[in-house]
C-alpha cells in the first residue's frame, strides 16, 4: 500500500513534470502580482488558484472511489466531467455575469447528480427542495447585476465601484451566496440534499459546491464594504451565535451524515467572521478555513459511506466497536475527526487561531463565545469518534478496507496537515 502511495507522489512521467512546472509558474505569477490576467474573460488570483487546486484534487479522489453504476457509468462520468469543467470556469471568470451564468449551470448539474444517482426515492423531493430553495434568490441576484450594470456599464469583479447603495441592492447581491454557503436560517436544504445524495454527490457538494457560495461572497465583499463597516459588530455576533447554535444541533444528531452536514454549516458560519472583520488576517483565515473544510468534510463523508456499506446503517446507535473490526479505519477516523475540530497541526487550527485574533481585535467580548464554540465543536467531533469506534458489538463478522479506500482517506488527510509536511520538503 505504501509503495502505491509513494509511486503516486513521486511518479516521474514527462506529463506529470510538465503539469508541476505549469502549476509552479502560475503559483509564482499569482503571488508576485496578486492576480494574473489569462485573457479578457479569465483571470487567476490567490483564492481562485487554491480553489482550482481543491477542485482538481477532490474530483481525482471522486474518480478513484466512485461506485459502479453499471449501465449508467458513462452518463455519470460525463456528468462529472461537465461539472468539473463548469466549476473550473466559475473560479476563473472575471466578468460577474459570466460567473453568475456558469454558477447556475453548476447548480443544475449538481441537481442532476443528486436526483439521478442518490440512494433513496426521497432524493426526488430533496433535490427539488434544493432547486427551488435557491431559484428565487438567483433571480434577485440577476436583478442586482442588471441594476449595477445600468449604473456602471462594467461587471469586472476586480474593480467594483465602492459607493453607498440601497439596502435592497445589498440584499439582492448577497442573499444567493448566503443560501449556497449556507448560513443559519438558510441551511435547511443542505442536510436533506446530503442525506439523499450518493457518496460522490456528498463529496462534491461539501467540498466544492459550498465553496461556490463562499467564493461569490468574497467577490462581492468589496462592493458591500461600506455597508459592513456600519454593522460589523452585529454581523459578527450573528455568525458567532449561529456557529454555537449549529454546534449544539450537531450534538443531538444520530445520523452520521446529518452530523457531518450540520458541522459544515458550523464551519461556514464561523469562517464568515474572518471576512466580516475587515482585517487582512481575517481574509487570510477565511481562505484557509474554506480550503481546509473542503478536504475535511469530504473525507468525513467517505468515512460515513464506508460504515454504511459494511453495517447497512448510518445511525450511531446501530453499531459500535468499529475498532474491533476495522482498526485501520479507526485510525483514519481519529485523524480526520481531530482535524475537524481544529487540532494542530491542521489547517483548520491555523484558520481558527487567526479568527480568534481578529475577533479579539474587534472586541474582547467574543473571547467567551469562541471558547464555548471550540468546546462544543470538539465535543461532538470526539463524541462521534468515541461512540462509533469503541464499545461492544455482538457481531461475528470480519471486515477489511480496500487499498483504494485507505488511499482516498489518506489523500484527504494529508493536505489538511500540509504545514506539518512542509518542513520535510
Amino acid at each position: 500500500m505504501m509503495k502505491y502511495i509513494m509511486f503516486l507522489m513521486f511518479v516521474n512521467s514527462l506529463f506529470f513534470n510538465k503539469l508541476l512546472l505549469l502549476n509552479f509558474v502560475l503559483f509564482l505569477s499569482v503571488f508576485d502580482n496578486n492576480y494574473l490576467y489569462l485573457s479578457k474573460l479569465f483571470f487567476l488570483d490567490e483564492l481562485s488558484y487554491y480553489l482550482i487546486l481543491l477542485l482538481g484534487w477532490i474530483f481525482s479522489l471522486v474518480y478513484l472511489i466512485c461506485s459502479d453504476y453499471k449501465f449508467y457509468m458513462n452518463y455519470f462520468l460525463w456528468l462529472m466531467k461537465l461539472l468539473n469543467m463548469f466549476m473550473l470556469m466559475v473560479f476563473s471568470f472575471i466578468d460577474f455575469f459570466n460567473f453568475y451564468l456558469f454558477f447556475e449551470i453548476s447548480m443544475l448539474l449538481m441537481f442532476m447528480v443528486v436526483i439521478g444517482f442518490g440512494y433513496q426515492y426521497e432524493r426526488m423531493s430533496s433535490s427539488i427542495y434544493m432547486m427551488f430553495y435557491t431559484f428565487f434568490p438567483s433571480l434577485m441576484l440577476l436583478l442586482g447585476i442588471y441594476y449595477y450594470y445600468g449604473m456602471v456599464k462594467d461587471l469586472n469583479m476586480m474593480f467594483w465601484l465602492k459607493e453607498s447603495y440601497s439596502l435592497f441592492f445589498y440584499f439582492c447581491m448577497v442573499i444567493m451566496f448566503l443560501i449556497k454557503l449556507p448560513i443559519y436560517f438558510f441551511h435547511f436544504w443542505l442536510p436533506k440534499a446530503h442525506v439523499e445524495a450518493s457518496l460522490e454527490g456528498s463529496m462534491i457538494l461539501a467540498s466544492i459546491f459550498l465553496k461556490l457560495g463562499a467564493y461569490g461572497i468574497y467577490r462581492v465583499f468589496f462592493l458591500l464594504e461600506k455597508f459592513i463597516v456600519n454593522y460589523k459588530n452585529y454581523i459578527m455576533m450573528f455568525f458567532m451565535l449561529s456557529s454555537i447554535i449549529m454546534s449544539g444541533i450537531c450534538c443531538l444528531q444520530v445520523d452520521l451524515k446529518m452530523l457531518v452536514a450540520y458541522s459544515s454549516i458550523v464551519h461556514m458560519s464561523f469562517m464568515m467572521m474572518g471576512l466580516v472583520s475587515l482585517i487582512k488576517t481575517g481574509l487570510m483565515s477565511y481562505i484557509i478555513i474554506m480550503i481546509s473544510h473542503g478536504f475535511c468534510s469530504s473525507g468525513l463523508f467517505v468515512l460515513v459511506n464506508l460504515i454504511y456499506q459494511r453495517f447497512g446503517s448510518r445511525s450511531m446507535i446501530m453499531f459500535k466497536g468499529v475498532i474491533n473490526y476495522l482498526p485501520m479505519l479507526t485510525l483514519l477516523w481519529f485523524m480526520l475527526s481531530t482535524s475537524n475540530f481544529s487540532c494542530p497541526p491542521s489547517l483548520n487550527f491555523m484558520g481558527e487561531i487567526h479568527i480568534l485574533i481578529v475577533s479579539l481585535k474587534v472586541s474582547v467580548k467574543y473571547l467567551l463565545l469562541i471558547m464555548i464554540y471550540v468546546f462544543i465543536n470538539a465535543f461532538y467531533s470526539l463524541f462521534m469518534f468515541v461512540f462509533t469506534q469503541y464499545g461492544k458489538m455482538d457481531m461475528f463478522m470480519k471486515f477489511d478496507l480496500f487499498n483504494q479506500e485507505i488511499l482516498v482517506l489518506f489523500m484527504h488527510w494529508m493536505p489538511l496537515n500540509m504545514v506539518f509536511f512542509m518542513k520535510y520538503f
